[in-house]
């Protein structure tokens, strides 16, 4: 890398960054940065292998310092459901539940 290069990866490493993490039978990614969508786990580094987690995903908004608004799919893995737009960017948590088998 020139200086220049470094400079921006160093730079990209210092922002804050969504982030996950497991609690019982929850699979959580914490947002970070604002977003405009519904979030899907695929091709984002889940922790547990996609298989392995239900249907259902629980989302928690925070928009603009208003009360947390709470959205529950019923199936994230139907095309329509994975990224659907959301009315504000927003940051919070995206829960996924780990199917009882596992």
């Amino acid at each position: 890398f020139d200086s220049a290069c470094a400079a921006v990866v160093n730079s990209w490493k210092s922002k804050p960054r969504d982030f996950w993490h497991c609690r019982g039978n929850e699979v959580i990614r914490e947002h970070v940065v604002a977003r405009s969508s519904m979030f899907s786990p695929a091709r984002s580094g889940c922790p547990v292998d996609l298989s392995e987690l239900s249907t259902a995903r629980k989302t928690i908004m925070h928009c603009n310092g208003t009360e947390p608004k709470v959205d529950f799919t019923a199936n994230w893995k139907v095309a329509i459901e994975a990224h659907k737009a959301t009315p504000q960017s927003w940051t919070g948590q995206t829960i996924f539940y780990k199917l009882q088998s596992h």
